[in-house]
């Protein structure tokens, strides 16, 4: 029983660090967005004249848009790691079934694969 009760505790524990760095993710892509589009549309810009965006997009618009897609890709890996709490196959390796070590989970919450399935792929 005290083990039942140590597993609810570490899947509560994963459940809210993966929630909250979901949550700190999602700020950072709507932030990055957002400073896309200023730089996209200055609010002094009064012209209607159609300009193509490559003529109007500052150099760095190129990075913050790889930074979103990083982003969202670390999201939709944090959003599986929920639905694997969910359905109780949080901690086994997609790959070989066996379980991902507490240090891997530790560090890498959203982890899929244990260490070695990981260095293989």
């Amino acid at each position: 029983m005290i083990a039942q009760k140590t597993s609810a505790q570490q899947t509560n524990r994963y459940r809210e660090r993966l929630r909250d760095l979901r949550d700190r993710m999602t700020g950072q892509v709507e932030s990055t967005v957002e400073a896309i589009r200023e730089d996209l549309n200055p609010a002094g810009q009064v012209s209607n004249a159609p300009v193509h965006l490559a003529d109007s997009a500052p150099e760095n618009i190129e990075t913050d848009i790889q930074v979103i897609e990083t982003e969202r890709g670390l999201l939709d890996e944090v959003q599986a790691a929920l639905n694997r709490l969910d359905d109780g196959t949080f901690g086994k390796c997609e790959s070989c079934g066996g379980a991902i070590g507490d240090e891997r989970l530790d560090a890498l919450p959203f982890a899929s694969r244990c260490v070695h399935c990981a260095a293989a792929a």
